[in-house]
């Protein structure tokens, strides 16, 4: 309930969270539309129209490799009405999405242009990845223009929820705390803990990717902050890792969803335990509430090489639970923070 609370207050007096939950509100709309088109364009609805098909069905009459998007493509339209699952099988409910009106275009274009640009960079990989199963290099996180790209995500509609995560992340902190944060990409999440904290810190970034890091880099060296030292490490979160010191918290923005499904939970176990006692983890994730209730990028972002899916809901948080004693929900698990 406090956390309730203070979000509705965050709410009333932040203008920036509110336009960027009405981006999201528009975005949801735009991809029902735009997973559609592509149901269109690949024959999916003229088959679903002939009679209810599964998953199988679909792609060996239509010659769909892709079948994590398929399904996530699907689900994400059962979600939105467009079409109906009897537990094997989809059909359609003759509801068809509809494209944004003028207002909203107006609005997606001057106020978000590179999560718009984002969107339709992305869209046009992914007809070809749902025939041939194929993930595109050129959407990957050493690709430069994908890599921008990305970044104007993540500094347009999720600024504003990856700064609520940032201020649990510094709460209480006394100054001279040892921070991670894990799949740092670009620094868009450490220059914001720079410029919100009033302590020094020692922050470490970690991340997979070169030009991610030499993007972090840059971004690090603007801002002068001589009591807090920052490091950029390269690996690779989805393996073993070990690190030799211990830290009072780790932070992780938009990082699960890179991380193959049946290495999650042990990600979670070393978090803990590169963590000191009664240290603290922040996830800032965009979460799928169930099966169908999912977030609406997730069936897109299968065209990326790195994307496994984003967690579902009660999956995720009960993993979470097994290596920390406290665990708090913020927002349907966009946010968690977790104590060890």
């Amino acid at each position: 309930m406090k956390n309730r609370i203070g979000f509705l207050v965050e709410l009333v007096t932040n203008k920036r969270l509110r336009k960027d939950l009405k981006a999201i509100r528009i975005a949801d709309k735009g991809y029902a539309f735009y997973a559609f088109e592509l149901c269109k364009k690949t024959g999916i609805i003229k088959e679903l129209e002939k009679k209810p098909r599964t998953i199988d069905e679909l792609s060996k009459k239509l010659k769909l490799k892709n079948k994590r998007m398929l399904e996530a493509m699907l689900d994400f339209l059962v979600g939105k009405k467009a079409i109906k699952f009897d537990g094997q099988q989809y059909s359609l409910t003759g509801y068809i999405p509809l494209p944004f009106s003028l207002a909203e275009q107006d609005f997606v274009t001057t106020q978000y242009k590179g999560a718009e640009d984002w969107t339709l960079f992305f869209y046009g990989f992914a007809e070809d990845s749902l025939h041939y199963g194929s993930k595109h290099e050129r959407t990957g996180f050493d690709d430069q223009q994908a890599i921008e790209l990305w970044d104007s995500v993540m500094v347009g509609p999720l600024y504003s929820l990856r700064q609520i995560a940032v201020k649990k992340l510094l709460k209480g902190l006394k100054g001279g705390e040892k921070i991670i944060d894990y799949g740092c990409g670009s620094g868009t999440a450490i220059t914001e803990i720079i410029e919100r904290s009033e302590k020094p810190l020692e922050i470490i970034g970690v991340d997979i990717s070169s030009k991610m890091l030499k993007m972090a880099e840059q971004r690090v060296k603007i801002i002068k902050r001589e009591d807090i030292k920052v490091k950029l490490l390269k690996k690779d979160l989805s393996k073993k890792f070990y690190f030799e010191l211990l830290f009072d918290c780790a932070f992780a923005s938009i990082l699960i969803n890179h991380i193959p499904q049946n290495e999650r939970e042990n990600f979670y176990r070393k978090v803990a335990e590169n963590l000191k006692p009664n240290g603290k983890f922040v996830l800032f994730q965009l979460v799928n509430r169930t099966k169908f209730d999912r977030i609406f990028s997730d069936w897109l972002l299968n065209v990326v090489p790195s994307h496994h899916g984003f967690p579902i809901l009660n999956e995720y948080i009960s993993q979470i639970k097994k290596y920390f004693s406290k665990v708090e929900v913020l927002l349907n698990g966009t946010i968690v923070i977790a104590y060890k």
